[in-house]
């Protein structure tokens, strides 16, 4: 029985690894997958040591060659086997062992093999002769456009320039034995000769070469002992520290040999998973946990995601951390007043955040951090060779209608997901978020969980939560589609649903647990058919068009935001949509509440204009607003806690 996920989380740094190897499937490059002799061991064929002691064994050389497999020289024990056979003998013996017929009496493709296909976006990698990749990406309707080997290093380095769908064996297959890799001399020839510097011409070293350049490898199935890739692994983590690769292992018994692996994988630039010796169930769930994580599959019926506990003294610690690097950069002065107010606010539960885009956007940005909007939006136009100005959001609305007009929903849905999906890393806006449960958890503040609304229709908030093992409810607007004008629910824990009404609207709570509201929907990793998100010309006049989607929120998250004057950070209140959403929200408020937006260098006419809404603009950076509202509610007195005692 294989082990649970949770457990499997808690081996060495797998949780983190696992995060990582999620973040990067999200991604368009995503892994290249290098799959060795384990993957195919799945459906009981031997894996290579296993086989050349058969061999050794047929033909009388059993020991010999146990002891050099033992030793992990494959080479040498391949060589002995041909001593002991010829040529032909182990040629034949290779046919029988992993040809089509033998394949044919082998149990249905299942466990961690059916996933390899959605983990693949375009090259893979396979020092196997077998046929089972093949067969595994042809069943998922994914099969290869070419299958290469040896002599065709140089269309495979095309491919990973193309991104294109090539499966590379690296030592031949089994039905061309003039390919196939298996002697020393045969190695020396195609890697080059061991205790020897590195030939860079040879053509399989710029194959390898180029895939560990282009997007991090993963390691399935693959020993990564005493072989020629671990001597390229280690020859080009000394040249390149900074990018590394993952591999799924299995983790030794004893603490000692543990450590001791742990250490020879990282000093070869990789960053480990570890699933318990033996239990080959859980490489498919470690799979099947990344891909669902990445959005790249849907759990399986009957299957949820495991969903946090509550932050360990690890997240706490990180929590820490980012709360210091926020104080450290110094509140905005002359504030001083705003802060006491906000985190009293805070404490009582009555002060909502609204994130805008330019919560994405530090004070120190470099070429790798986001674009602002206007720039991700002009790049998206020149990608599709849209000849309009992209200045504003109306301007970004008729961009995107013009796409869903000309490349239809399929492929509309396609881009944005790119667009809006992308991994960007949390600021320390994000983080101030985050922490806040923790902190207000350890004063004993209770029932006041933060409630955020944001435009953004990324998930770097929800990453946030995540990382610092803080559980987060979701209510996102369903923009397009037979559901559209219903709010779709997804809770830290239970099931998901569509808001449609009744029992359903009944389980959402706004203070147990934070609670974000995605007014105009946003990516669903897990549920693609529940990201119908509010981007288009004519998504905005349908939202406009409803009578009022505040009478659509559930009546307790309605009247926590009557109760609330909220704080923007990064959002101008340029948005229609939002506008008419809040001012019939705030059509409620009994006394109006005075709301603050934090704005660096908004112009008069924004001031002027927001504070006719009743919205104060603080014409700051964030990041100092924000440090100085940490340090407000880090100071907040601890909760009195009512006594359940009666007087006597």
């Amino acid at each position: 029985m294989a082990t649970s996920i949770d457990v499997i989380q808690n081996i060495g740094n797998n949780r983190e690894y696992l995060n990582g190897l999620a973040e990067q499937l999200r991604t368009g490059a995503g892994v290249t997958p290098f799959v060795g002799a384990g993957m195919s061991a799945q459906l009981q064929l031997l894996d290579w040591g296993e086989f050349l002691i058969s061999i050794g064994r047929r033909f009388y050389a059993e020991e010999p060659v146990k002891e050099l497999v033992a030793a992990g020289k494959y080479e040498e024990a391949a060589e002995v086997c041909i001593e002991k056979s010829g040529p032909g003998g182990l040629q034949h013996a290779i046919t029988e062992e992993f040809g089509d017929k033998r394949l044919d009496q082998c149990k249905k493709i299942a466990g961690a093999l059916p996933l390899l296909p959605e983990i693949a976006n375009g090259p893979v990698l396979t020092t196997n002769f077998d046929h089972v990749l093949e067969r595994t990406f042809s069943s998922a309707k994914k099969g290869f456009t070419q299958v290469l080997w040896g002599d065709s290093a140089a269309s495979m380095i095309e491919s990973f320039h193309k991104n294109l769908r090539y499966l590379f064996k690296i030592h031949g297959d089994v039905d061309r034995p003039e390919q196939r890799i298996l002697t020393r001399q045969e190695y020396d020839r195609h890697y080059g000769e061991v205790g020897k510097a590195e030939n860079h011409e040879l053509p399989l070293h710029g194959v390898i070469d180029i895939a560990m350049k282009t997007r991090p490898l993963l390691f399935l199935g693959c020993s990564l002992k005493s072989d020629r890739i671990v001597a390229f692994l280690q020859e080009f983590y000394t040249d390149y520290q900074r990018l590394m690769h993952y591999a799924i292992v299995w983790r030794p018994d004893d603490e000692e040999s543990f450590r001791r692996r742990g250490e020879e994988l990282t000093r070869l630039g990789l960053k480990p998973i570890w699933y318990r010796a033996g239990d080959y169930d859980s490489v498919a769930l470690i799979l099947e946990y990344a891909l669902v994580r990445a959005g790249r599959i849907r759990p399986p019926k009957n299957k949820a995601l495991p969903k946090a506990t509550g932050p360990t003294l690890v997240h706490e610690a990180l929590r820490e951390q980012k709360y210091a690097e926020l104080a450290a950069l110094g509140a905005a002065p002359k504030l001083g007043r705003l802060y006491e107010l906000e985190a009293a606010a805070i404490a009582r539960g009555e002060l909502a955040f609204f994130l805008g885009w330019g919560v994405h956007l530090g004070r120190d940005r470099g070429p790798e951090d986001p674009l602002t909007w206007r720039e991700a939006s002009q790049r998206l136009a020149e990608q599709i060779e849209y000849d309009e100005p992209i200045g504003s959001v109306t301007d970004f609305t008729r961009l995107t209608q013009y796409i869903y007009d000309t490349a239809g929903e399929i492929k509309f849905d396609e881009y944005m997901r790119d667009f809006l999906g992308r991994p960007y890393p949390p600021t320390l806006a994000h983080f101030f978020i985050a922490g806040l449960p923790g902190v207000l958890r350890s004063k004993r503040y209770t029932g006041i969980a933060p409630l955020i609304l944001t435009t953004n229709q990324d998930d770097v908030l929800e990453r946030s939560f995540e990382q610092f093992g803080e559980p987060l409810d979701t209510l996102s607007y369903i923009g397009r589609g037979a559901n559209q004008g219903y709010f779709f629910y997804r809770p830290a824990s239970g099931p998901a649903a569509i808001l449609r009404g009744g029992k359903q609207v009944a389980r959402v709570t706004a203070g147990e647990r934070p609670l974000l509201l995605k007014l105009h929907g946003g990516v669903d990793r897990l549920d693609p058919d529940a990201e119908k998100m509010v981007l288009t010309e004519e998504d905005h006049l349908s939202y406009l068009a409803r009578l009022s989607v505040s009478d659509l929120l559930p009546p307790i998250v309605k009247q926590r935001l009557i109760r609330s004057q909220i704080l923007f950070i990064g959002y101008a209140l340029r948005d229609w949509t939002i506008r008419v959403l809040l001012k019939r929200i705030w059509a409620e408020q009994r006394p109006r509440k005075v709301s603050y937006a934090i704005l660096l260098g908004a112009t008069k006419v924004t001031q002027q204009l927001m504070l006719k809404q009743g919205v104060e603009v603080v014409d700051q950076r964030w990041e100092h607003v924000l440090a100085g509202l940490v340090m407000a509610v880090s100071a907040l007195p601890n909760a009195v806690l009512q006594s359940t005692v009666s007087p006597s």
